[in-house]
Order: structure tokens, then C-alpha cells, then sequence
């Protein structure tokens, strides 16, 4: 599987998931680091077929929900950890 782990986790967990056999692309890989935007995240992640983990709350409402961009496959740790 191919990830791309937002600037939220540190680069150890993007590591992690390499060393586990998995493709992956941490955002301080990017040549704008920290400081890339959702929507080139989200073009990235569909043009590479990633699936994106972040802690952004907004990611969902903003990327996820919009009906005017493509969906990419998306984990979003803030809404896995609020249903607890």
C-alpha cells in the first residue's frame, strides 16, 4: 500500500510503515515541507495513489466531504481517536 503521512506525525512513522514493506512519503519530503497546502496534498495523494494519514481536522470537511474534489483514500487519526 502507498501512504503519505501528513506533517502532524513525526517522520518515524512514515519509516515505520517503509520498513514494513509499504510505500511511503512523509511531508517534510515535499520540496515545500511543512508548509504544502491541502490541495496539493490531495493532488499528490491521487496522482500517486496514496492513501493520506493526518491529524487535520479539516482535512475531512475540506478534502474528503467536498463534492467538487476527487475522494482519495484518506485515514484521519482525529476521527478515529474521537470515537473512543
Amino acid at each position: 500500500m502507498r501512504f503519505f503521512v501528513d506533517a502532524q506525525f513525526l517522520r518515524q512513522l512514515a519509516r515505520w510503515l517503509q520498513a514494513n514493506g509499504h510505500e511511503t512519503l512523509h511531508a517534510r519530503d515535499l520540496p515545500e515541507g511543512n508548509r504544502t497546502g491541502d490541495a496539493a496534498i490531495n493532488a499528490l495523494s491521487l496522482r500517486e495513489r496514496q492513501a493520506v494519514i493526518t491529524n487535520a481536522k479539516q482535512w475531512h470537511k475540506k478534502i474528503v466531504s467536498s463534492r467538487s474534489s476527487p475522494r482519495p483514500s484518506s485515514l484521519s487519526i482525529y476521527q478515529v481517536l474521537s470515537v473512543r
